[in-house]
């Protein structure tokens, strides 16, 4: 439900001419120049021309006052087109936009007739005690709730505090082509020049077709990813003299503590290499965590990797079919020293008609927690047409090798489903001649599991929904007696399962 600004208005008096009525536009609430005008008492006024009233406008877009405006307003000129007189009572329009973000905009007229009589208050605004450091920056005023929002790098109830910088971390940093001990580790480690969080050393070796050694360089520095603890790889020489015939083995080891990279990369962990579980790291509502897939390490020794979404759901819609309103609104993914239950919580909001909705996951081997958690991977394909029709018992990807589970789109589906139609009961396959579709997918709503039948030419045709809950489930057929088909799907993704565990 919409919020929905309450105005408390003033009952109109006999018309009068030559009023004195407050003046005054706004079109966002910030302190400096804004509240003047939520305060009447404080407003600039005028004398208005004879045959006018004073007005009030309010604009309200979604549940929000967008804007306030006072001023005088001839009967001639005014919202009102079919009527050229004083208006009297309070008058409303309304225009819903349309799409996938649709905008309720309200625009109200408050006519009166008496001296400083637009002196209407908004009763869900607040003003704020301070200015809240505007003017250097700090924030803003948040007029719902009458206190201070504080702009990046500042805080405090009036956003007058500044938030100092988090330490920078100190790595040694140095090239053994400059500097000779730069490959024992010995040179002292000093702070990075930006905001490099982690450590690294590098051992590149440059090798000629006879496998011998032309170059070898020790570097150490700052940097902004974890690569490896430590780690080696085989590449080609990317330079810009003449390298044919080259090629360079590089050993990289990355660590994230002052001073760390004093150790030798080669591949090997050593007592200074500590190997980390790797988790995907971020916080979000928008699509950068959502969809991300960038692993770093858990630093502080954590053993398990967690997902957390919340969202907001509704189910108001006119076609039980559609899927649900939904809107995400954060996304976490991160590193846990304890195990986070697998589950959803639905949580109904009061006052209003969607629900709350926090799901979390926890899980045990490097970069796990990508998609939804608590949700299953669903296989998802449908049988291709053919001209005519579908397939006829010619060979049907989805029927007979469909591809591996993945995560399912939305956070809100929590089925796998299965449509099945044409085959012919007791026969797995269709009659002659009669087209047979299959479609795997994901669901919000349970779709069921039965089937329903159908004579043709006196042949028995069923068409059969499957529903269920598990990575993969929707495999075989939409009929429980013939699932054998997906046994080998079924070891597949036991199979890739099993290898992921273990990596």
């Amino acid at each position: 439900m919409e919020r929905v600004a309450i105005l408390l208005l003033l009952s109109c008096a006999p018309v009068t001419y030559g009023l004195n009525c407050y003046y005054c536009s706004i079109e966002s609430y910030v302190f400096d120049n804004g509240d003047y005008c939520l305060t009447p008492a404080a407003t600039p006024n005028m004398t208005c021309p004879n045959e006018t009233y004073c007005q009030t406008i309010v604009t309200i877009e979604d549940g929000i006052v967008t804007l306030l405006e006072r001023s005088c307003k001839s009967p001639v000129s005014d919202a009102d087109t079919n009527d050229e007189g004083i208006p009297t009572t309070e008058k409303c329009k309304t225009n819903i936009a349309a799409g996938s973000n649709p905008v309720q905009n309200t625009m109200c007229y408050l006519p009166c007739s008496t001296d400083y009589c637009n002196n209407q208050t908004i009763s869900e605004f607040a003003l704020c005690t301070s200015n809240c450091s505007y003017g250097i920056g700090g924030g803003s005023c948040d007029y719902l709730t009458g206190k201070c929002v504080c702009n990046s790098g500042h805080t405090g109830s009036n956003c007058d505090v500044e938030v100092q910088a988090s330490a920078l971390i100190n790595c040694v940093q140095c090239n053994s082509e400059t500097d000779t001990n730069c490959a024992s580790g010995s040179i002292k480690a000093s702070p990075c020049p930006g905001a490099e969080t982690y450590c690294s050393t590098t051992n590149t070796t440059i090798y000629d077709d006879t496998l011998t050694v032309v170059s070898f360089v020790v570097t150490r520095g700052c940097t902004t990813n974890f690569t490896a603890e430590d780690e080696c790889s085989f590449s080609d020489v990317v330079s810009s003299i003449s390298t044919t015939g080259y090629k360079e083995f590089t050993c990289y080891s990355t660590c994230s503590s002052n001073g760390c990279n004093t150790n030798k990369a080669d591949g090997l962990l050593d007592a200074n290499e500590k190997k980390h579980l790797l988790c995907n790291q971020c916080t979000s509502d928008t699509g950068d965590c959502i969809d991300f897939n960038g692993r770093s390490p858990c630093i502080n020794g954590e053993k398990y990797c967690y997902a957390k979404v919340n969202y907001l759901i509704s189910e108001r819609e006119d076609e039980t079919y559609k899927d649900p309103a939904y809107k995400i609104q954060s996304v976490t993914r991160g590193c846990t020293s304890t195990v986070i239950p697998t589950k959803c919580v639905n949580t109904p909001v009061p006052r209003v008609s969607f629900k709350n909705v926090t799901c979390t996951e926890s899980c045990q081997w490097d970069g796990c927690n990508t998609g939804w958690p608590a949700r299953p991977k669903c296989i998802t394909c449908s049988s291709n047409k053919v001209i005519g029709g579908y397939n006829r018992d010619g060979y049907d990807e989805c029927l007979q090798n469909p591809p591996e589970a993945t995560d399912c789109e939305f956070p809100y589906e929590q089925y796998c489903y299965i449509y099945d139609d044409g085959n012919e009961q007791g026969r797995g396959t269709s009659p002659t001649g009669y087209p047979r579709r299959i479609t795997r997918g994901c669901s919000y709503r349970d779709v069921g599991t039965s089937c329903s039948y159908k004579t043709l030419r006196g042949h028995t045709i069923q068409t059969c929904n499957r529903t269920c809950a598990t990575d993969g489930c929707n495999v075989g057929n939409g009929s429980k007696k013939h699932m054998i088909s997906g046994l080998g799907v079924i070891l597949s993704t036991v199979i890739t399962w099993l290898m992921k565990v273990h990596m």
